[in-house]
């Protein structure tokens, strides 16, 4: 079931829409249609962006999960293989965003078949704001609008459960809508100066939800925008590298099997991955996931 919010005369009333059959939906986020009379949405082709090299020389090609606003405003959700072009429908008038998460139905490394598989949601997303990274009746994804797109599902995520809470903070989230943000100046600003040289090389560092939440209690601040802390975590590397994270952005480790290393680690598990397997760890635990077990 999707719950979806609509306005009517100023009024949001949540519906809640079964999915079809055909198309998987779930619960990412907060779309907005208008109940006027509906516009047929035109067809866009969608591009995925280039995998980083270290992915696909470690684990192969990637298939996407892609997400998105149809014509009449509610979240879809399919599945394309690596090297697909999908064209979709979208939402007109406001600006919504779209998603396509990397995941691995069977990981190929330098071996061959490792009978492993990487589910959707672990690595970070590629994606797009529409309109202002369409061209013409195309739409190019990239690793940089990914970060965009996903902070405006955390952003309309903070706005419903603000709209949820006290009368204070359900008066601040009505007024902010992710829709009607200045995406344009969003993007530019994470390539600016008016982050920290960290956030330029890898904006995945920040905690998007954790800006988002404040964004929608207490308006737009750039200053909320920092690496989130994390401490060092010592591991022992289970397998030879090279090792990588879970951010497109992230450079590569050459880790040997043995070695010591500290991990960047938070109370969120986060992931290195390598050709053998993935360490999924925290600032207190790890796990090791070795592909085909």
């Amino acid at each position: 079931m999707e719950k979806l919010l609509y306005f009517r005369a100023g009024h949001a009333v949540v519906r809640k829409i079964r999915a079809s059959a055909r198309v998987c939906v779930f619960l990412a986020g907060t779309f907005f249609a208008s109940c006027a009379e509906p516009v047929i949405a035109p067809a866009y082709r969608v591009s995925f962006p280039e995998p980083p090299a270290v992915w696909t020389d470690s684990l192969g090609p990637p298939s996407w999960e892609l997400l998105w606003a149809d014509g009449r405003g509610i979240l879809r959700s399919a599945c394309y293989p690596a090297g697909a072009e999908p064209r979709i429908e979208l939402a007109q008038g406001l600006a919504a965003p779209l998603l396509a998460r990397p995941f691995w139905p069977s990981v190929v490394s330098a071996g061959g078949k490792a009978g492993g598989h990487l589910q959707s949601g672990l690595m970070k997303s590629a994606g797009a704001i529409f309109p202002f990274d369409a061209d013409g009746d195309s739409v190019r994804l990239s690793w940089e609008g990914g970060v965009s797109a996903e902070f405006y599902l955390a952003l309309a995520k903070a706005r419903l459960a603000g709209k949820a809470g006290t009368a204070g903070g359900a008066s601040s989230a009505a007024k902010r809508r992710p829709e009607l943000f200045n995406w344009p100046r969003f993007r530019a600003l994470l390539g600016s100066g008016g982050v920290s040289e960290e956030l330029r090389e890898d904006p995945w560092l920040a905690d998007w939800e954790a800006v988002a939440a404040k964004t929608i209690e207490s308006g737009w601040n750039s200053s909320r925008i920092r690496a989130a802390e994390r401490e060092p975590f010592a591991v022992i590397i289970p397998a030879d590298g090279p090792w990588f994270g879970a951010s497109p952005f992230a450079p590569a480790r050459s880790w040997k099997a043995g070695d010591r290393a500290e991990l960047p680690a938070r109370e969120i598990p986060e992931l290195f991955l390598s050709p053998s397997g993935y360490l999924k760890y925290t600032k207190s635990d790890y796990v090791w996931h070795k592909w085909g077990e």
